[in-house]
């Protein structure tokens, strides 16, 4: 799978963090397993491994603690790092079995950690979200039932053959078809999950824009966009019903777009929007109609898809491409830490 903060600027380490009697974990991993079992049916509760979860959860949620504040210790868990295992079994700890019951696990861990810490910090607030899905990528990574790219297609076994027999495994499964669009505004597809060797291809065009766009004197926005629950719809999905809800996404927000603005896909279901000749408040208005306009298009399930987004504006925020592209993205970490569709 795709590492979704792979192409993220990451929110910055907290310095000052409230640990306090929090840092053995083991608070918190109390707190853990009784979320756990409280959002359990009574039928289920039982297979929360609260035996292992007892053993294991504290060394887990202390790394978490410890990574709020250092990038190092947020290393530690990431692939390679010494602590990335520990990663890894969070959705056993929790007896979680399926994708999708790693991802709610795993934000049982975000929700006890935030209550834990008793703070209304809106940079812990982000980076806690930050850090809990650098575990999450980890733990849908080390599960079995983890699909290796997003929202495969399923792909036939081969027939049998003298080389090969009814109990040969299925082929491997096809990325999804991504949608192509009609004329009008300046679309740039990209797929982050074809390029491993860490550059980021999709900023290119973005990068390009900015500098032209700096030489005007007139304002323009930056918008970094992702659909809300990106990882859970992807593993959880079966065939392309996700990835139609994302295409009624994309083709709804085109709808709201000019022909002088560019859309970028960084991957499926995130975007960046450069938008000309658009101040703080006309940045603001356009947001909130690309968000109403995926709420009333796109579906998953008879839910709508929601979308969260983070707002820049030259000059007021930055002169500088990097850093507006930055405070869009953190806009975007912020927005759905509060629970808003815009920041």
């Amino acid at each position: 799978m795709a590492d979704p903060t792979a192409h993220r600027r990451a929110p910055r380490p907290v310095a000052d963090v409230p640990v306090g009697s929090l840092a053995d974990g083991s608070v918190v991993a109390k707190a853990w397993l009784i979320a756990l079992v409280d959002a359990a049916p009574l039928q289920a509760a039982a297979a929360v491994p609260a035996a292992e979860l007892a053993a294991e959860g504290p060394a887990l949620c202390a790394a978490v603690l410890e990574a709020l504040g250092s990038e190092a210790a947020l290393d530690r868990l990431r692939p390679g790092g010494d602590r990335a295992g520990l990663a890894a079994r969070a959705a056993q700890l929790a007896g979680a079995r399926e994708p999708a019951a790693a991802v709610a696990a795993v934000e049982a861990l975000r929700f006890a950690t935030w209550d834990a810490l008793r703070s209304d910090d809106a940079g812990l607030a982000i980076r806690l979200a930050h850090v809990c899905a650098v575990v999450l990528e980890a733990s849908l990574a080390g599960a079995p039932s983890s699909p290796s790219r997003p929202v495969a297609t399923a792909a036939a076994p081969p027939p049998p053959s003298a080389a090969t027999n009814a109990a040969a495994p299925p082929a491997p499964a096809a990325p999804p078809e991504l949608p192509a669009f009609a004329a009008g505004p300046e679309v740039v597809i990209h797929d982050a999950r074809h390029h491993d060797d860490g550059r980021e291809p999709w900023r290119a065009p973005i990068e390009r824009r900015l500098e032209r766009q700096l030489q005007d004197s007139r304002p323009f926005a930056v918008l970094a966009m992702e659909i809300d629950d990106l990882e859970r719809l992807l593993a959880a999905a079966t065939g392309r019903e996700v990835v139609e809800a994302i295409e009624a996404a994309e083709r709804a927000i085109c709808g709201e777009l000019r022909p002088a603005d560019m859309l970028v896909r960084e991957r499926l279901g995130r975007y960046w929007l450069t938008a000309p000749e658009t101040d703080v408040a006309s940045g603001r208005a356009l947001g909130q109609r690309l968000a109403d306009a995926v709420a009333a298009a796109a579906f998953h399930h008879g839910a709508p898809l929601a979308m969260s987004i983070g707002l820049a504006v030259a000059p007021d925020d930055a002169l500088d491409a990097e850093m507006l592209a930055a405070h869009a993205d953190e806009g975007l970490f912020a927005a759905r830490a509060a629970g808003v569709r815009l920041a």
